[in-house]
């Protein structure tokens, strides 16, 4: 399957590989891996007393329990990002949000990731 030049290498609910010949600002062109994440959000949830609320998650990936920020995938249809992590936050810790809003938009790796 090709897609807009790029070629699936692999395909999952979360997440696609696609591979795809580039061309460098110097001219040369590159194969290169890049990932297409289904689109997400996270909440850095603080209390009304200061507190921040942090989540402890097995990681697979890494072997280990790690302390996070609530976040989750928009895997449902028509869900804004604001609705997404408010659900996240009242998954992961029980508690429900007040006032939300965008602080930031973060690249983890913007080398591969779309």
């Amino acid at each position: 399957m090709d897609q807009d030049g790029k070629r699936i290498a692999y395909h999952s609910p979360l997440f696609d590989v696609f591979e795809a010949d580039i061309s460098l600002p110097d001219g040369r062109t590159k194969q290169v891996s890049l990932i297409d994440h289904r689109p997400c959000t996270s909440v850095v949830p603080v209390t009304e007393r200061g507190e921040l609320l942090l989540v402890r998650q097995y990681r697979p990936a890494t072997g280990e329990i790690l302390i996070e920020i609530p976040a989750g995938n928009m895997d449902r249809m028509g869900e804004s990002p604001e609705e997404c992590a408010q659900r996240e936050l009242a998954e992961e810790t029980g508690f429900s949000g007040g006032k939300a809003s965008q602080t930031l938009r973060r690249l983890p790796r913007a080398g591969i990731l779309q």
